[in-house]
């Protein structure tokens, strides 16, 4: 059995990639209401019925994935002891707010902007990086990530 995040096996427990928690996300922020990042997580668990086992699972130590796939690096930046769905619920936050289809009025709260109510009556099938260069400032965003990731460390 293959799952969003690539892994194989029967019976594992899988977090979707970040990249797969956008689209349930935005439409969570779809109200209108300003959320906390906590209620945000909370609610796309919650629209994703999420398992508290897998809720409780922890990023592995080191870079486990392949290293030639940007969002697969994306993935991993913050690798150690960090919860795995709230790392993924952060990068996915993270690459909204830099298309400019969420809104940070305060720190640590968000609401859905006007760009973000548009792209929902869109009805897209999914959001990624690829459907996100087209929005706000991303790709300046996007191309640094992916510079600094590329740029070995010392």
């Amino acid at each position: 059995m293959t799952t969003k995040s690539g892994g194989q096996g029967a019976g594992k427990i899988d977090i979707p990639q970040f990249q797969y928690l956008m689209l349930p996300l935005l439409k969570v922020m779809g109200g209108g209401h300003e959320m906390t990042t906590i209620q945000m997580r909370d609610a796309v668990a919650d629209k994703l019925f999420m398992t508290a086992e897998a809720l409780s699972l922890h990023m592995p130590i080191g870079p486990q994935n392949e290293f030639n796939n940007p969002i697969k690096l994306v993935q991993h930046l913050s690798i150690g002891s960090q919860n795995a769905f709230n790392n993924r619920m952060g990068w996915a936050i993270t690459f909204l707010y830099k298309a400019c289809l969420l809104k940070r009025p305060r720190r640590a709260i968000y609401i859905i902007s006007e760009i973000g109510k548009q792209v929902l009556l869109e009805e897209p099938v999914e959001i990624d990086a690829e459907f996100l260069r087209s929005y706000g400032d991303f790709n300046k965003f996007y191309d640094s990530l992916m510079r600094r990731l590329r740029t070995p460390h010392s």
